[in-house]
């Protein structure tokens, strides 16, 4: 005689169970969080919070789509201009605004600093705009500071000439071509200064590669000073903002053949003290790349009232 198979009712309860909260789970949960995020909107808000000058930091690599637009116009503004306004930081509703960092290419975190200028301005779905606010920012580059800089070979061999074919702003641009087996290394004295407070230091600039594999370099900053009568060296750290939203822009020049040059900004920290400033651009062994539209903003605090 056959018997039946018991039904394990235990079994199909917990399955059904299972099933129950999996359901609730797709359709209170993850079906509103994929709602359609309103574009326009967004750039409209966003747009109007920004001046034309201004930097836009983007702290979380996701925000990078719908900000990219805004960042590389104001960029381009920046250098054509030689003018910094204000800077403005896009970070996740989760993020502590006043955490955000940038690594050098040493791995030595920046932070942005001056929380306590940091004011929130308007509030999206996901994501906050922050202001730094009260601050003031100084041009210390001239227009063409690539030409008006005696440059010299700092380590490596090569040769490096002014160009007036393909400029991304100005009137010339460098072009550096390192001999084979050693990068080389130019550097540029160009002034002193002396501060009496922290300034925050944002550096932006503009590469032309001749091949996708070639590396491109961040532009170095180097102080001397005088410490108990001995001449002493340091250089100022730095980290890309932005890293991975690569910009390119097409050179407006009267040149057959037009060159898409890569706009980069960075920011770095630079202490009270006396220094002279130096400029170090590196080339990669066996290799040519072009600088343009060099800038360097020193940014500090203005006295509260």
């Amino acid at each position: 005689i056959k018997q039946k198979t018991p039904i394990n009712w235990m079994g199909y309860s917990l399955i059904g169970a299972y099933a129950v909260l999996a359901l609730t789970e797709i359709f209170l949960n993850y079906y509103p969080s994929i709602k359609t995020f309103n574009v326009k909107d967004y750039t409209q808000k966003l747009s109007s919070q920004m001046q034309k000058n201004d930097l836009l930091l983007v702290a979380d690599s996701r925000f990078y789509l719908y900000a990219r637009s805004i960042y590389k116009k104001n960029l381009q503004n920046i250098i054509t201009d030689n003018q910094l306004g204000g800077i403005k930081l896009i970070v996740d509703n989760d993020f502590n605004a006043a955490d955000y960092e940038v690594k050098s290419v040493r791995g030595v975190p920046i932070v942005l600093g001056w929380k306590d200028r940091l004011k929130e301005k308007i509030v999206f779905d996901d994501r906050n705009l922050f202001h730094l606010e009260n601050i003031n920012s100084t041009s210390l580059l001239p227009e063409d500071f690539e030409a008006t800089t005696d440059w010299h070979i700092q380590s490596g061999d090569g040769d490096f000439v002014l160009q007036e074919e393909h400029v991304f702003t100005g009137k010339y641009s460098l072009i550096a071509r390192a001999s084979p087996g050693k990068n080389m290394v130019l550097r540029g004295l160009f002034g002193n200064i002396k501060l009496s407070q922290p300034h925050l230091a944002v550096l932006v600039w503009s590469t032309k590669k001749f091949a996708s594999a070639d590396r491109y370099f961040m532009p170095g900053l180097g102080v001397s000073y005088i410490n108990q009568g001995k001449k002493l060296y340091s250089q100022i750290p730095f980290g890309k903002t932005n890293a991975g939203m690569n910009l390119h822009i097409k050179e407006n020049t009267f040149s057959e053949e037009k060159y898409y040059w890569q706009i980069h900004s960075a920011i770095g920290w630079i202490h009270p003290g006396e220094f002279s400033l130096n400029i170090f651009l590196n080339c990669e062994a066996g290799k040519s790349i072009m600088y343009d539209s060099m800038r360097l903003f020193l940014v500090r605090k203005k006295p509260t009232s």
